[in-house]
């Protein structure tokens, strides 16, 4: 767990919302520990893209 290389939200570890507006979630991220945490509606599949040439990530829900 204590990976150099690792992302997150923040550089301290902690937990910060990540709200879902379309079903969609995008951000930077930096190296650090910060946890995105995202509340799904329902059941469904939760996607994740990490673009590490514009340090984003992008989180996609749909529901079954």
């Amino acid at each position: 767990w204590n990976n150099p290389n690792q992302i997150g939200t923040q550089a301290n570890d902690g937990d910060v919302d990540a709200p879902l507006s379309n079903n969609s979630f995008s951000g930077p991220y930096v190296k650090g520990k910060g946890n995105w945490v995202v509340d799904c509606p329902s059941a469904g599949k939760l996607t994740l893209i990490v673009d590490t040439n514009q340090q984003t990530v992008n989180f996609t829900f749909a529901a079954n």
